[in-house]
């Protein structure tokens, strides 16, 4: 193949790439208005309390607005990978990249969250270009090791891995604040140790008493930590997680069967 024909086939496929990523832009961009006008429809009812006999027009904006968060993080993860991608051939992490995973995933859980909440906080802020292809690796290395059942059964990890994934996606530097925040999901976690209301002691069968408690434990906690954010770290956080418990790594990773079917507006 001549240098001619390889620079039309790399211009070719070039264009190609631009207009699929103009594209997921531009979907990106309209799901987020999307979400944002559903969000701003259904304030004035606080998310953070036990829905008692919720609208059937809000049970249908949480459900739309759910839909449509998993939607977008699985657009963004797309044009991350697609932003690191040549016209030609697939980007590979570098060996670099290859030691910072393997490096991340050997550390403790607190310098883990924070990686895997910065992660997060750009995929939120539709900061794709700046995303590394081993940014993606971790993360799906992290989905491999079943977080929410293997940290809850110890309160201090997993409040050591929440906190930080929280400081990453949020951005947050005073010191003091997340103190607060990892005492308070360290508590929430004592509790759901004691009672029973960690993912691994969940009962095979007839679960539906079991979600209910560990649902109001943690709506009681993630209304005590979105009174310690302000207003813009909160709408931050409440596009980013569902709660305190339980590991969001972006639309993923999340077992709907640990929360009621009234909270994502099912019947």
């Amino acid at each position: 193949m001549t240098t001619v024909t390889l620079l039309i086939v790399f211009h070719v496929a070039k264009q190609r790439e631009t207009g699929i990523n103009q594209t997921l832009r531009r979907t990106i961009d309209e799901l987020n208005a999307q979400i944002v006008e559903l969000s701003n429809r259904s304030t004035g009812t606080d998310r953070s309390a036990v829905p008692q006999g919720p609208s059937r027009e809000l049970l249908r904006l949480r459900s739309e607005v759910t839909l449509l968060r998993k939607r977008q993080d699985e657009l963004l993860r797309q044009l991350a990978i697609a932003t690191n991608t040549t016209a030609v051939e697939p980007a590979k992490p570098a060996s670099d990249d290859t030691k910072w995973v393997n490096d991340v995933l050997q550390s403790d859980y607190t310098r883990q969250g924070v990686a895997a909440g910065t992660l997060r906080g750009k995929l939120l802020r539709r900061e794709s270009t700046n995303v590394s292809p081993a940014e993606l690796v971790l993360q799906q290395e992290l989905l491999k090791r079943d977080l929410n059942r293997t940290l809850e059964r110890s309160p201090s990890d997993f409040a050591a891995f929440q906190t930080s994934f929280i400081q990453g996606v949020l951005n947050l530097s005073d010191e003091e604040k997340l103190r607060d925040i990892r005492d308070l999901i360290r508590r929430t976690y004592e509790q759901a140790v004691a009672e029973g209301l960690d993912v691994a002691s969940k009962p095979a069968t007839a679960a539906e008493e079991w979600v209910e408690r560990r649902f109001a434990l943690d709506r009681a906690a993630t209304a005590e930590l979105q009174r310690r954010l302000t207003p813009q770290e909160r709408m931050l956080f409440d596009r980013a997680f569902l709660g305190v418990m339980g590991v969001d790594l972006g639309g993923v990773g999340v077992d709907k069967s640990n929360y009621p079917k009234r909270f994502f507006g099912e019947p």
